[in-house]
């Protein structure tokens, strides 16, 4: 018996000698984030965006001076292809009955346990995220990874060796992009839910959404893998947290939108006016007249995009007051609505019965 693991192998040699073996294996385990930090401009038109790349290693094991690449892309894995987990087995005393003279046994749950302590150092990762360049510079591991491309995937690469100790987290800088100018926009997407509600008003806030053009001539131009995001406000003070959200896999080219939150001064008031059937061409329908205000509390124009969800309930527009286009699949109602002002927005929905 020995005291830790060993592995054997039995081997084939030519000639006898000394030999040098170099055994590779696949390490379970690890996994790795995007994380960013948007931080908006007092002009309030752009924002300096700092990404970086969270490194967790979940393992007992350590590893020093390793090179370490991450990829960004949903590969595909065969489900055999897991981690093996530590199964604990728990000491149990029989010597006083369950409940009388001793505390009952404890759940199985030390692996949990074990995960939690590892994410416990999340809070000083947050604090770096927060932190503004010039802070972060001064940091031994702040360096920015290099990318290129791997087929169809993004490889992101740490210029240098690293050590991986066990059960600890590490982020590297992966892009820093001051002035990307952005547009805010509100939104407000109705649901079949919204569509159910007949003949009652419901009054909802609309959600803000700061989109940027991932384009170099608009202070970007560089893929970014999905993560998530902390957007910060700032003034000639201080920086407070607005929203945190996640961002999609964003390629160079397409827009990036990032939701913030919810607007108390932009609302949105959807009404189903009349619910009645139709038949046409020995068909039954249900159809819906919608009327939908959008009101405008701010001391500033603003561009609002109201989308109507048809994919779920099977719907489809055949009346409207103002043409639609299709955004990400939906219909979309793009209005620029004045200061202290509101408009109506009329359309019929048509449910297949």
């Amino acid at each position: 018996l020995r005291s830790k693991p060993v592995l054997s192998a039995k081997v084939r040699v030519n000639k006898p000698g000394r030999h040098i073996v170099r055994l590779s294996y696949l390490a379970m385990g690890f996994d790795w984030s995007a994380n960013y930090v948007a931080r908006i401009n007092p002009d309030g038109r752009s924002l300096d965006l700092t990404g970086w790349v969270t490194l967790a290693n979940k393992q007992d094991t350590s590893f020093v001076n390793a090179p370490v690449q991450v990829i960004a892309g949903n590969i595909e894995r065969d489900e055999s292809t897991t981690a093996v987990a530590a199964q604990p087995e728990y000491l149990t005393s029989s010597c006083w009955p369950i409940g009388q003279w001793n505390s009952p046994a404890l759940p199985n749950d030390f692996t949990t346990k074990v995960d939690a302590a590892m994410v416990g150092a999340l809070p000083s990762m947050t604090r770096l995220k927060g932190m503004s360049l010039s802070r972060a510079a001064e940091l031994e591991e702040v360096v920015m990874v290099k990318q290129r491309d791997l087929g169809d995937y993004k490889l992101y690469e740490l210029p240098f060796k690293s050590d991986l100790p066990s059960r600890q987290i590490k982020q590297v800088m992966m892009t820093h992009s001051q002035r990307v100018s952005f547009k805010k926009i509100y939104t407000f997407t109705a649901d079949r839910y919204s569509v159910n509600d007949a003949l009652e008003t419901s009054i909802t806030p609309a959600k803000i959404l700061l989109r940027m053009q991932n384009k170099e001539v608009r202070g970007l131009g560089r893929a970014l893998p999905a993560g998530s995001v902390v957007v910060m406000e700032t003034d000639s003070k201080q920086s407070l947290i607005a929203g945190i959200n996640k961002i999609k896999d964003s390629p160079v080219g397409l827009p990036v939108d990032i939701e913030v939150g919810s607007a108390s001064d932009v609302i949105v008031t959807p009404k189903a006016l009349r619910i009645y059937t139709v038949n046409q061409a020995k068909l039954r329908y249900e159809q819906i007249d919608m009327e939908v205000t959008l009101v405008n509390g701010l001391v500033d124009a603003v561009d609002f995009e109201y989308r109507q969800d048809t994919q779920q309930g099977d719907l489809s527009i055949v009346r409207e007051s103002s043409k639609h286009v299709m955004h990400k699949g939906l219909p979309t109602w793009k209005v620029t609505i004045p200061a202290r002002s509101q408009r109506v927005i009329k359309y019929t929905l048509r449910r297949s019965g």
